[in-house]
């Protein structure tokens, strides 16, 4: 018993002496902080982080997204949880008055990729630039607001590609863009939070494995009518499919005639083609987009309509309507033939410059061939930037 009490008596001793100790070291910190911040201009307390080499200027922020996702029955997790959806780092470099480099990289619970990391290139004295490296494979993408993806955007152009890329202004509103990159792969993805009744989609494929080339076009214009401010885009892509695409499409229920298997391997076109058109007047914006595509005798057709209104800068309150189209049968046993609608209710909120609050409800609806499928989901999202 004295044993033990000595023992208690002497780590009570210590914990005194180190609080106290410590107490005295953050005085004494705080003391030096204190007149060093006194002493320092506050250029200096600014001064952003910087590369040796001279001419170069280095960036880097980031972004945190955590979310609680809650999904109907049907779904693969059917029960509310809190999920890390992505932690993002954005080193941007400029060099010089002509080069800029750019990375995106995205940490994710399950792995961690380079989503974007490219190089550009903007010719002196002109609006002509250039890219190379992994960024967007279609300039048809567009800032859906919303987290929930666009039927559309998760089906063709959600994922980046590799290649080149360049583009410019003809002057007077108009202008153009191009691309040559790696095709993306035929693969499944799901339409919202919840890993379930994935639909066919572009995947990624930046190493270009049995991959085959697509080359892309795009010309537009922006301009005004009275406060309206608009921009039109047609866009369209031209490639091959590979031979494991035209695996894929086999598999797929009602896909061509499965006797004739030399017919279906003589057609691998593939190609995408469509109509952006976004008007914005004030507080209110309207995204349309129209998007149609062939995958060998796969043909897909999609649009949606998207009206935004902005809220005393605080508040941007999305309905979104989505359709995609599906040239086959339904059929309930394969997820890849469905016909797809889905509704989305968005409200964004900016608590602060740095952070963001989402509020979601996703309608999904499906024509299945069958019976209906109960996968409506709702998403509540914290964005933290830096």
């Amino acid at each position: 018993m004295i044993r033990l009490q000595s023992s208690l008596i002497s780590m009570l001793l210590l914990f005194v002496v180190v609080t106290m100790s410590g107490t005295a070291l953050a005085a004494s910190l705080e003391d030096r902080v204190k007149a060093l911040e006194e002493n320092s201009s506050s250029e200096e307390k600014n001064a952003p982080v910087t590369s040796k080499q001279s001419g170069v200027d280095f960036k880097f922020g980031g972004e945190l997204e955590f979310e609680y996702v809650d999904a109907d029955k049907d779904s693969k997790n059917p029960h509310g949880n809190f999920q890390l959806d992505t932690f993002y780092l954005y080193p941007d470099v400029a060099i010089g008055d002509d080069w800029q480099l750019y990375g995106e990289i995205a940490i994710k619970s399950s792995d961690t990729i380079a989503e974007e990391v490219w190089a550009k290139y903007t010719c002196p004295k002109t609006s002509m630039w250039i890219e190379f490296g992994v960024n967007d494979y279609r300039n048809a993408r567009l800032d859906r607001i919303s987290e929930a993806e666009i039927l559309i955007e998760t089906a063709f152009y959600r994922n980046d590609a590799s290649g080149i890329f360049l583009g410019g202004d003809f002057g007077g509103g108009t202008y153009w863009g191009a691309s040559v990159t790696n095709t993306q792969t035929l693969e499944g993805k799901q339409p919202g939070e919840d890993d379930s009744h994935q639909l066919l989609s572009d995947g990624r494929n930046i190493n270009g494995t049995d991959a085959t080339h697509m080359y892309g076009l795009v010309l537009g214009y922006k301009g005004d009518i009275g406060d309206v401010n608009f921009d039109i885009m047609p866009f369209m892509y031209d490639g091959k499919l590979s031979e494991g695409d035209m695996g894929t499409l086999e598999g797929i229920e009602g896909y061509g005639d499965l006797d004739d298997k030399a017919a279906l391997s003589s057609n691998d076109d593939k190609t995408r083609a469509g109509l952006n058109l976004h008007l914005s007047s004030g507080p209110f914006d309207l995204l349309c987009q129209y998007l149609t595509s062939e995958d060998g005798d796969l043909e897909r057709t999609g649009w949606f309509l998207q009206p935004a209104f902005e809220l005393n800068d605080t508040f941007q309150f999305m309905y979104r309507y989505s359709n995609l189209d599906v040239d086959v049968d339904n059929a309930m046993s394969d997820s890849y033939t469905w016909d797809r609608q889905q509704h989305v209710f968005s409200a964004v909120q900016s608590v602060s410059h740095t952070i963001k609050m989402k509020y979601e409800y996703f309608i999904n609806d499906e024509d299945t061939g069958s019976s209906d499928v109960d996968n409506d989901e709702l998403l509540v999202q914290i964005e933290v930037h830096f």
